[in-house]
């Protein structure tokens, strides 16, 4: 199962159970899939497609 589809399934299933928690703010599955589908959309309306390597360089936290 791709991890998209493990994320999907999570906010389906518990939307409101906290999925992290860090340094004191913490977020919800559903908070989390709304996240990952913005950045996503963001990269696509910038041109990556799939199958294009992205590299992110971002310290260990969930900015």
């Amino acid at each position: 199962m791709p991890l998209f589809a493990v994320l999907d399934e999570a906010a389906k299933k518990y939307p409101e159970h906290q999925a992290i928690s860090f340094l004191g703010s913490q977020l919800t599955y559903q908070e989390l899939k709304n996240s990952v589908d913005h950045f996503a959309t963001a990269l696509s309306k910038i041109g990556v497609q799939k199958g294009t390597r992205v590299a992110i360089m971002l310290p260990n936290c969930p900015q």
